[in-house]
């Protein structure tokens, strides 16, 4: 888990000695499913920020505070994909794998 507060010194070290298959980047400050304005406006800078550390190609998802279709659609202008973890446990909580199911429709459709 990479946050988009990390200072450069800190993400050179966590490419240094791993091999990652994909880094998780938050995309906001603060807890998970909370809404903040203007989220992605750094969006593409920090995944590519990201990247730039890491030696060879790295799938880079983005979560926190992902929730809609239009969240994911944001994220997925920059990034390899989105991470929606909050708002699936919720489903599960009300309505079970069947409402995981339902909210997975909602958002892919």
């Amino acid at each position: 888990v990479v946050s988009t507060g990390m200072t450069e010194d800190r993400l050179k070290g966590c490419f240094r000695s791993r091999s990652h298959r994909f880094i998780y980047l938050t995309a906001q400050h603060g807890t998970t499913g909370t809404h903040t304005q203007n989220r992605y406006r750094q969006l593409g800078e920090n995944v590519q920020r990201v990247r730039q550390f890491s030696s060879h190609k790295v799938e880079v998802g983005v979560g926190f505070g992902i929730k809609t279709r239009t969240d994911v659609y944001n994220v997925c202008k920059y990034a390899d994909f989105a991470v929606i973890g909050s708002a699936t446990i919720h489903a599960y909580d009300t309505d079970g794998v069947s409402g995981v199911a339902e909210y997975l429709k909602q958002i892919t459709a």
